[in-house]
């Protein structure tokens, strides 16, 4: 009984697989950090998580006025729940009119959108 070699395409291919060649290890790394879940909020990149080192970002999750997207929705700190509220205080005196608010997060609005404004915290 005579045995054939393998062809030497087919030797070289499987010495390539047995070393690793044939594998592109930055791709392989790349998809694996997207499928581990780093933060242990229970989503991973893959899940729509958009900061897995924070387990306090994630799709769905409150948005507070950090500066981060908390929420993963690409806007940053709106409808944050532990936002500021500001009054106006268009004559000048200190205080602030009801009437007048101004939706912020954790720094006052700008004074060219009023005249002055003072800080009440939303409770």
């Amino acid at each position: 009984m005579t045995t054939t070699p393998a062809p030497r395409s087919v030797s070289l291919a499987l010495v390539l697989l047995a070393t690793g060649c044939l594998v592109q290890h930055d791709a392989y790394e790349a998809r694996r950090a997207q499928l581990i879940d780093h933060d242990g909020d229970g989503l991973t990149e893959v899940d729509g998580d958009c900061d897995d080192a924070d387990p306090e970002s994630y799709p769905g999750a409150p948005e507070r006025c950090d500066a981060a997207d908390n929420d993963c929705d690409g806007d940053v700190d709106e409808d944050a729940t532990d936002a500021t509220t500001w009054y106006r205080d268009a004559d000048g005196d200190g205080y602030g009119s009801a009437e007048e608010t101004v939706p912020g997060s954790s720094t006052a609005p700008s004074q060219s959108e009023g005249e002055g404004v003072e800080e009440v915290t939303a409770g």
